[in-house]
């Protein structure tokens, strides 16, 4: 194992242990936090532990993709982003056919409560279907917003 870069907070930290397992033993997990916790990291976390490994992340949006980033690169600039292959779900809409040529070992669904979209939900099903040996961590927000003093 390479050298950590990321550190987690305690409640990051066990969810991404629970996901882990989960992700060894079933292929499948989904964490569910609040918004403002930093579910994102969870999944730098699972980049960085699996430093060979070829992700492709699925997000609702180009703007949430550079805000992630952005965070990333002010708490670990030296995690490599260059095995993660970032794609919005509306863009599965006009081409999953390039993506079935390529491997990926793990899946990455932010936001994976959008799947359910009757415009790109086939297409990210598709996409699954593709890649059936993937490993798929979903990613997705409660009710609560943290950041907005547990407003409901």
């Amino acid at each position: 194992m390479s050298h950590i870069t990321l550190e987690l907070y305690p409640h990051q930290a066990e969810a991404y242990s629970a996901a882990a397992k989960l992700l060894d033993s079933q292929g499948r997990a989904a964490v569910i936090h609040p918004t403002g916790t930093g579910k994102s990291y969870l999944a730098f976390k699972l980049i960085e532990d699996h430093p060979t490994a070829a992700f492709l992340w699925l997000g609702p949006s180009e703007y949430i993709f550079r805000t992630q980033l952005t965070s990333l690169q002010k708490t670990a600039p030296e995690l490599s982003m260059a095995s993660v292959c970032f794609r919005t779900y509306a863009s599965l809409l006009c081409d999953t056919a390039s993506l079935a040529e390529l491997h990926f070992d793990y899946i990455i669904l932010d936001e994976f409560h959008r799947v359910g979209s009757e415009h790109w939900g086939a297409a990210v099903q598709q996409v699954l279907s593709q890649h059936p040996a993937a490993k798929v961590l979903g990613l997705s927000a409660t009710h609560i917003r943290y950041l907005d003093h547990q407003r409901d």
